[in-house]
């Protein structure tokens, strides 16, 4: 249950002890409204600090949605056997081109997708 107070609670020293010693916010209401919310200093960095963890995750899933997006593309090129023989790949990395390619391996052949991303 959230902690609900009058803005004039802020005036009692305990209340702001209890506030900077709990790990819960305390809603602070001004005419019946909602007005402030406040937070323990550690109470606030733990947030933080969970937010924080959560934006990187979601970063990682992006890259990795985007890394599964490129390999299908490349896949989908070598079916359409656009891709390059060991002997062309390596005249390609010979004019210091970049590529981005998918490797496969077939018996004992490797394919390199012609597709650049």
């Amino acid at each position: 249950m959230p902690n609900i107070q009058p803005i004039s609670i802020l005036r009692e020293k305990k209340v702001l002890d209890q506030i900077n010693q709990s790990k819960e916010p305390l809603f602070v209401t001004k005419n019946g409204s909602a007005y402030l919310v406040i937070l323990s200093p550690d109470f606030y960095d733990e947030i933080i600090k969970e937010l924080n963890h959560y934006k990187m995750a979601l970063q990682r899933e992006r890259e990795l949605h985007d890394l599964a997006l490129k390999v299908n593309k490349s896949r989908d090129s070598i079916k359409e056997g656009k891709f390059y023989s060991e002997e062309e790949f390596e005249r390609t990395l010979g004019n210091n081109l970049l590529l981005h390619t998918y490797y496969a391996k077939t018996t004992d052949k490797l394919i390199l997708s012609k597709e650049t991303f």
